[in-house]
């Protein structure tokens, strides 16, 4: 078997970029192969293994590859990206700081259009994570040659408040603040979708193909969907998309398995998929049916745009609201923050939580009413999902998974109680509608509360005053014991994590 010789790579590195005009060497996939005078040069494995073993090559050999950029690695392509963006806008906008507003795009020849404003505020959202020992949405960390290079270029890593006036507001607020300014979402476009991965777009096309000849589906279903998401980068880029939607629902699932998800939602259509059962729990519909919830509209929600169960509860109640679609908007996205905000405090807190966010809000000029229907929206939606999640919970079998929602769900004590007697009557209401029976339930969990405090002798009075059986003593003594055990646990989780 003859290799080919240095002369045919570069040969085949220049057709490679006569047929890909407008992309350099870093975008070269490892699986490209180029064909010269007959013989098929497997380009990419070459460029990979330069890149990876660049000590190996001979100083003319190196310098060469170097020049076309071949052997920069997509990370490295992304941050020489950012960092030409930011040394063009300094130059063009006569700065020494890089005070760049969110939504500042600039344009290289090389790259296209830049979207350096929403960089740097990735950019330091990472690095304020980082401080603290923690990751921004599974992002890497900035590395000490990165930190040091932007701070020298003047990169402020404290979000920048471009009004001496106005009072500061509390970190956790500013993201929101920005979107509601300019009320735009890029978050998914191709461009971003793409460099999230860390992936060029046809390394990406390389893989969708792939993985669609390995799931097994109608052949002549393959084939249309095949030609259609490789063909076409907008239907590419709505993959893209169900990706980044899924990789947030299943954050512990590898690329493949999110690909496998995002593929056969485009491929199969189905009215009630089986990933919000996945997410969730088998019973979701009678949850919401048990619940009084418009069911069909949550889940359609649901499954078009691959929305978690909260946000769809939250936008199909502002959704009938009486509004134009400009306040609707506006109004949609301050109840979606304000209801993840409540959901990941105490309780007792909300009135604090809502009174601060308000104070965030002053600027915008909100009349009494409008405020007045944002903290209606919000508390109802709260109450919905927090009871939706508080039946999850309580009907899920595994004690792991149980304990792993009640720390996500960042349930407080009464939660973790209301989790127990909510199941009990779900199960009862399936089984009986005599309420008969649900008045007892309620009058066992109302001592169940308070049982462990209740001295022998209150007890003994409690028991013979209610003619308890000896089944519900047992059932008091047992619950409460799990309850209490189940605190423990999940405050013991949390002072892990």
């Amino acid at each position: 078997m003859t290799y080919p010789t240095e002369e045919e790579y570069r040969e085949a590195y220049e057709k490679w970029c006569q047929e890909h005009p407008g992309k350099t060497g870093a975008e070269i996939s490892q699986n490209a192969v180029v064909e010269i005078n007959g013989k098929l040069v497997k380009l990419g494995k070459k460029i990979n293994y330069m890149r990876n073993f660049p000590n190996n090559l001979s100083p003319t050999v190196r310098e060469y590859w170097q020049k076309t950029n071949a052997l920069e690695t997509q990370e490295e392509r992304l941050e020489n990206k950012y960092r030409q963006a930011a040394l063009l806008w300094k130059k063009e906008n006569h700065k020494e700081h890089l005070d760049i507003p969110t939504t500042t795009t600039v344009y290289i020849k090389r790259y296209g259009m830049v979207k350096i404003g929403r960089h740097l505020s990735d950019m330091r959202s990472i690095y304020k994570m980082q401080k603290k020992g923690s990751h921004y949405h599974g992002r890497k960390n900035l590395t000490e040659e990165q930190i040091a290079w932007w701070t020298k270029e003047g990169m402020n890593w404290e979000r920048p408040r471009h009004s001496k006036t106005r009072r500061q507001a509390p970190d956790h607020h500013l993201e929101l603040v920005q979107e509601l300014k300019s009320l735009r979402d890029e978050e998914n476009e191709l461009d971003n979708i793409l460099d999230w991965l860390l992936i060029d777009y046809e390394t990406f096309r390389q893989i969708v193909e792939e993985k669609i000849n390995k799931i097994k589906i109608n052949e002549d279903l393959k084939s249309n969907q095949s030609e259609i998401l490789t063909d076409h980068s907008s239907c590419c880029q709505l993959l893209l998309e169900k990706v980044i939607k899924f990789h947030r629902l299943f954050p512990n699932e590898s690329l493949e398995q999110i690909l496998t998800r995002s593929i056969h939602e485009i491929t199969i259509e189905k009215e009630f998929p089986n990933w919000i059962m996945e997410k969730y729990t088998p019973y979701v519909i009678e949850i919401l049916q048990y619940l009084n919830l418009p069911v069909r509209e949550i889940t359609n929600l649901m499954n078009q745009d691959i929305l978690p169960l909260e946000q769809a509860i939250t936008i199909q109640l502002v959704g009938n609201q009486n509004i134009s679609p400009k306040d609707k908007k506006w109004l949609q996205i301050t109840t979606e923050y304000l209801v993840n905000l409540l959901l990941k405090h105490s309780t007792n807190k909300k009135e604090e939580i809502i009174d601060n966010f308000f104070d965030e809000l002053k600027e915008h000029q909100l009349t009494k009413q409008e405020l007045k229907k944002l903290r209606d929206l919000s508390l109802q939606a709260f109450e919905r999902i927090r009871m939706f999640q508080i039946l999850e919970v309580g009907l899920e079998t595994e004690e792991k998974k149980k304990l792993e929602k009640m720390k996500a769900y960042h349930f407080s004590s009464q939660d973790i109680e209301e989790a127990y007697f909510n199941a009990l009557r779900f199960n009862r209401a399936k089984k009986s509608k005599q309420e008969k029976n649900n008045d007892r339930l309620e009058l066992l969990r109302q001592y169940i509360i308070d049982w462990r405090l209740y001295s022998p002798e209150e007890k003994r009075r409690i028991i013979e005053n209610h003619h308890f059986t000896e089944e519900e003593i047992s059932y008091m003594n047992t619950t409460r014991q799990k309850i209490d055990h189940t605190i423990y646990k999940v405050k013991k989780m949390r002072k892990k994590s």
